[in-house]
Parts: C-alpha cells; sequence; structure tokens
C-alpha cells in the first residue's frame, strides 16, 4: 500500500485488527520486533492472521515471545519486519504507527547489511545542513512514482506483470533511483545511507528516553559472511560485493552502542545455543535455495537461524531485567 511518509507499507500496519490483537491481550510488557524481513520471518512458517502466540511461528519474534513465556513472564512481542525496507523506513514506521498505538515496555532494531543501499534507494530522510533527519516526501521517491504509476494501469495484476509494455514502463523509473542523494554524497552514496543511520539510531535513543522503553539494537551477519569466512575463494554475486564491506561498517557503528546485541555466530556459539554440532554455519543457519530464492550469500535464515537469533535476544533481555532487578534491591 502506498504511503506518503513510508513509500510503501504492509498492509497490516494500517488496519485497526493489527493492534487490537495485542492491546486486547493486555500483557505486562510490550516487545515491538522492528525490522526487515529477518524480522519478518521469511521463509520459515510464522503465525497465520494477526499475531502470535500460536504453536508454529518460527519467526525470531514469535520465538522470543515462546522464550519470555517459558520464564515466567507475562509478554507480547509484535512482529514488526517490513519487507526491502531500510532503517528510513522502519524508523518512520515506528514514528507515525507503532509508537502512537502501543507503549512499549522494550524495542528490539534489527540491522542487515543492505541497509545502507536501502536507505539511498528507499529514501525517506535526509540530512539537514546541521545534521539533522529531514523526512521527505515519498512523491520524489521514484519506487513510490513506479507503483503508484503501476496501480493506476486499469488491467488485472495477472495481466500487469506478464505484460512486456508494462515492464518497459516501470523500468524507465530505475534511471532515476540516486536521483535524491544530495551533491555532496553524489561520489559515495552510501556514506549518506550510514550518515543517516547514525542519525537514526540516535532519534530512537531520544524516543527510549522520553517514552521511556529500552532500545536494543541487533545486526544479522550475511550469509555470505560465513561462505567467505569458511572458503577465502568463494565470491560475492556482482551486484551483491558490496555487502561484506557495508556489513563491517555497520558493526563498526552499532558496537559502539551499550545497547548493542550481535547476530554473527561462531560453531561453538550454535552448539551451545541450539545443542547442534556444526560443520557448515552456512548450511546450519540459513536456508537452502529450494525455500529461499535469493541467490547464495544472501539467503535468509532457516529456523535454526531464527531460533539462534530469538535465543541471544532473550538472554540479553532476562540478563539486563535481572541486573537490573539487583541494582534496585536494598
Amino acid at each position: 500500500v502506498l504511503d506518503r511518509d513510508i513509500l510503501n507499507i504492509s498492509r497490516k500496519f494500517i488496519e485497526e485488527d493489527y493492534y487490537s490483537a495485542y492491546l486486547e491481550r493486555e500483557s505486562d510488557q510490550l516487545i515491538i520486533a522492528l525490522g526487515d524481513s529477518f524480522t519478518d520471518g521469511y521463509p520459515v512458517a510464522r503465525c497465520p492472521g494477526r499475531r502470535p502466540p500460536c504453536p508454529h511461528d518460527d519467526s525470531y519474534p514469535g520465538i522470543l515471545e515462546q522464550l519470555l513465556s517459558q520464564k515466567g513472564q507475562d509478554v507480547s512481542v509484535v512482529r514488526a519486519g517490513m519487507t526491502d525496507t531500510g532503517p528510513d523506513q522502519q524508523l518512520r514506521l515506528f514514528k507515525k504507527y507503532i509508537l502512537p498505538t502501543f507503549k512499549p515496555k522494550i524495542v528490539v532494531w534489527q540491522f542487515y547489511s543492505n541497509d545502507t543501499v536501502n536507505n539511498v534507494l528507499y529514501s525517506t530522510y535526509d540530512i539537514s545542513n546541521t545534521n539533522e533527519l529531514i523526512p521527505l516526501d515519498a512523491k520524489s521517491n521514484w519506487s513510490y512514482r513506479r507503483l503508484r504509476l503501476y496501480d493506476l494501469i486499469p488491467l488485472p495484476n495477472v495481466i500487469k506483470k506478464e505484460s512486456h509494455l508494462v515492464k518497459l514502463a516501470m523500468s524507465y523509473f530505475e534511471r532515476e533511483r540516486f536521483s535524491q542523494v544530495p551533491d555532496r554524497f553524489v561520489d559515495d552514496p552510501r556514506s549518506w545511507g550510514r550518515d543517516k543511520i547514525v542519525l537514526e539510531i540516535e532519534e530512537m535513543k531520544r524516543l527510549s528516553a522520553f517514552h521511556n522503553f529500552q532500545l536494543y539494537l541487533v545486526l544479522v551477519a550475511p550469509q555470505g559472511y560465513y561462505l567467505k569466512s569458511a572458503d577465502p575463494t568463494w565470491y560475492w554475486p556482482d551486484q551483491w560485493d558490496s555487502r561484506e564491506s557495508e556489513y563491517q561498517l555497520l558493526k563498526d557503528i552499532l558496537e559502539r552502542q551499550p545497547n548493542y546485541i550481535s547476530g554473527e555466530f561462531t560453531a561453538e556459539e550454535i552448539n551451545y545455543l541450539t545443542g547442534l554440532s556444526v560443520t557448515s554455519i552456512s548450511d546450519t543457519l540459513f536456508a537452502s535455495a529450494a525455500r529461499d530464492n535469493a541467490l547464495e550469500g544472501i539467503r535468509h535464515f532457516n529456523e535454526v537461524g531464527y531460533s539462534a537469533l530469538a535465543k541471544v535476544v532473550a538472554n540479553r533481555i532476562i540478563s539486563d531485567q535481572q541486573q537490573n532487578k539487583s541494582d534496585t534491591m536494598p
């Protein structure tokens, strides 16, 4: 669905039922899991309909809710993941739809190595001369205008998807993908994306202090990182060759934050978290080509991967809660 602030948005975020299902439960602790398709849980089984709990939710937010519930906590975890988005869009989603409706105790914001590129291609913020975030109107973005034209074409979707003329018309907008990049960032658009991430983290920290929720930042290591570590001769597909360097640059940014949780795993850590013996981290954590049609190196987690991610997040939350309780005891 087109949105003037977020470019496009999953329909569930504009439907009252999505929010009321959580509000009606009245849990003691509401956690927002914010992020991209890794937070949404592609391609594993997820709760049908509005929300967990359900017996077959293998997304990391679903497993996180189960783990904390098993520790006796009355908790609901909102799965607020949007596929093919970056921090620009996710922060706008949080501020426009999530925060006005919910009063979270905890927000877990998940990042991934393509976030800098998505912040360039699907930009909803710019940076002012005083180094502050400036909201952008989606009407200026190439992807918004492309989708708007697509929606206006008076043909059934099944025909539009196969039409050569429609595809040709849509390809016109591809030439404007970098049209919003400011002049001072033209030589390195990704630095614009990264600079915005730094400011977006600071904005989320400000919201955390003002609205009194605990913020955690999670960075998922891409599949290609493990493939390259296991075999230095492995190479990234040409169009994704920046993923490794962008992952390291994002890691440098996020590791400075005291609320950082690493989504990078060693074989020993996977064994500790899951009990599995690991010969290949990539094969253990990531979906096969039969389940995820993305190229090797950029595939999503399988059930084991999402379980491992949920467990490190749960362990950190529980550890911090225990520490806070200890600090407040006389």
